[in-house]
């Protein structure tokens, strides 16, 4: 492969979750050691992940990225200050957890950072029962076991995003027009970016948005099958450093 390929990459777009993360979620020394040579040739870093700023802010005090697109793309941070946010209103958010009922787990985080979950235990989670309706609005709703069709529907009638969505397995419920894509293409603008000039990595299907905007996508090897079809290049899985062997072989060589 032509390293001029990536000569001119100007921004570092990188899921955490089963990309840059192993099973540990530690960020490893030679992952941090290759996107700190990445910056000292100029390339910027953006975290791109699902995660809220509260459950991601030790990566964020580690990586020390340009930009951040949390939530989905419902948070954007340009190096350290949030530019932009959206919430799910709370007369949308209690019809979603209404309506969504009947899946056999559900949890959601209101915009003062509180998490509440039904249906199993979860460290830092309140239990749902007995909350609501809620006054605040919400930053997103993860569903378990809801059909595919009924969390479709319900994104359609309430106006939300389905921003990730495996099948009837797992679903999650975000502001309307918020997705890792839409997210990355704000923190383009942002930095002063043209879309186009990233190298993005990704495990799944939603990452698929941003590879786009990004315009060169690379998947793990663990990544799932839509992610690896999508891709334009495959690299070694999150447990073997997949990020840091990409970059070592053709950015840093």
């Amino acid at each position: 492969m032509s390293k001029t390929l990536f000569s001119s990459v100007r921004l570092l777009a990188v899921d955490l979750d089963g990309t840059l993360l192993p099973r540990s979620k530690q960020v490893t020394s030679r992952a941090l050691r290759a996107l700190e040579a990445c910056r000292r040739r100029g390339i910027l870093l953006a975290v791109v992940t699902g995660r809220a700023e509260r459950s991601a802010v030790s990566y964020l005090e580690e990586l020390r990225p340009d930009a951040a697109v949390l939530s989905y793309g419902a948070q954007i941070m340009i190096r350290g200050k949030t530019v932009y946010r959206r919430y799910i209103s709370a007369d949308t958010a209690n019809r979603i957890l209404r309506r969504a009922e009947g899946a056999h787990c559900l949890r959601c985080q209101t915009e003062n950072g509180v998490r509440y979950i039904r249906g199993r235990e979860e460290a830092n989670c309140l239990p749902l029962e007995g909350h609501g309706p809620f006054s605040l609005r919400m930053d997103h709703i993860c569903a378990w076991d809801l059909p595919e069709e009924t969390a479709r529907q319900i994104a359609r009638e309430e106006r939300c995003s389905l921003s990730q969505l495996i099948g009837s397995r797992w679903c999650n419920f975000a502001p309307y027009g918020c997705n890792k894509g839409t997210g990355t293409r704000r923190a383009f603008a942002a930095l002063g970016l043209e879309p186009g000039t990233g190298l993005a990595f990704g495990n799944e299907d939603c990452d698929l948005g941003f590879f786009r905007v990004c315009g060169i996508g690379v998947a793990t090897r663990n990544s799932d099958e839509a992610t690896l079809a999508g891709a334009d290049f495959v690299t070694e899985s999150c447990e073997e450093d997949g990020v840091a062997a990409f970059l070592e072989r053709y950015i840093l060589d």
